[in-house]
């Protein structure tokens, strides 16, 4: 059984598209399936993120001049040249709707949508949305009804390495030394920067840091001057593939939303979100509501009015350690880290019909 990942990614769509379907293609490669990546060649494309996954991928506007993009149409047929009648397709594309999906809903045997925006209609066999919203029936009237809709934070796709973590009242209670930055791969808005300088103003050499980053970041020479600065006190993490340990080490985390998300909730660690795109606002705002996190707002609209917010939201959670008790416990009390499991339960289910 064939299982085709049709997903793009680039610096300025970032890398979290590509980043869950290969968490979910590599379990699903486990299991025996066969795995395609379809994708177009875009400015500062990251199939890098696809290679050292080993999969194979085939790029959809080849044919094209350099970073032309596919109408929707011409997408949709392009796709088709690879798709086969028992073939599982997962869709994870925001600039793809229910039209796109009509052309490829009768030519395979399941299609899946994975998506957290709810703003268009949708054709599909399965429809995935692990985000947490205090809002229900998001996809009311955009979906078709004989759809199997898996919502809500106990469908994230997560790579294997994340595995629950409970940090015990001990390491809560401990002032905290470790910092975790991670503002998606692109770190469009140089945050890992601005947020440290920010910190080290405020709380002058108290912390040590932990930052993330893709190989593609154009701040990454930056912030390896920085890291000569700071000495040992700062770790600079380029693609690397040990964000799972970075977290066991951290007491706090500070950065964006979206995937890593749900690998905070179910490492229980104590975080602040600043949103780097529109699409992480809303569960941002949600999970601040019911104490899950502390959301400083959306940088990419307030820029610097956000900052007096950072602080009053990371002095407490350095001076508090109920808030931090507070936070890991209702993080990791959201997800059990077996979405995937439960979404191959789902695939399998679907194959066998």
């Amino acid at each position: 059984m064939k299982c085709i990942f049709r997903v793009d990614g680039s610096l300025e769509i970032g890398s979290g598209h590509l980043v869950r379907c290969c968490n979910l293609a590599k379990a699903l490669k486990k299991k025996g399936y066969e795995i395609l990546f379809l994708t177009q060649k875009l400015s500062g494309d990251l199939f890098d993120i696809i290679q050292n996954n080993t999969f194979n991928f085939k790029i959809l506007n080849e044919a094209l001049e350099t970073n032309e993009v596919l109408t929707w149409q011409e997408d949709a047929q392009n796709s088709l040249k690879y798709i086969q009648a028992n073939d599982i397709l997962v869709l994870d594309h925001y600039g793809l709707d229910q039209k796109w999906e009509e052309l490829i809903f009768l030519s395979v045997k399941a299609l899946i949508v994975i998506d957290d925006l709810a703003n268009r209609s949708h054709r599909c066999h399965v429809l995935i949305d692990s985000n947490y919203y205090l809002k229900q029936n998001r996809y009311k009237n955009l979906i078709n009804s004989e759809a199997l809709q898996l919502l809500g934070p106990n469908y994230c796709i997560l790579n294997e390495e994340f595995k629950p973590y409970s940090r015990s009242l001990e390491k809560l209670n401990q002032k905290p030394k470790h910092i975790l930055i991670f503002f998606g791969g692109n770190d469009q808005f140089n945050l890992n920067l601005k947020t440290i300088n920010f910190i080290e103003n405020k709380w002058p050499l108290e912390f040590s840091y932990l930052s993330v980053v893709g190989n593609k970041s154009v701040f990454n020479n930056e912030l390896l001057k920085l890291k000569k600065s700071l000495g040992l006190r700062y770790e600079l993490h380029i693609q690397t593939s040990k964000m799972s340990e970075l977290m066991d080490t951290a007491d706090i985390y500070v950065g964006s939303g979206g995937t890593v998300t749900w690998e905070r909730a179910v490492k229980s660690l104590p975080s602040i979100v600043i949103a780097v795109a529109e699409n992480q606002v809303q569960a941002a705002l949600d999970l601040d509501q019911i104490n899950v996190i502390s959301y400083a707002g959306d940088y990419s609209k307030i820029t610097d009015q956000l900052w007096p917010l950072f602080y009053s939201q990371m002095n407490e959670l350095i001076e508090n350690p109920k808030k931090r008790i507070e936070f890991a416990s209702n993080s990791f009390n959201l997800s059990d880290g077996c979405g995937v499991e439960r979404i191959i339960t789902t695939i399998n289910d679907l194959c066998l019909n």
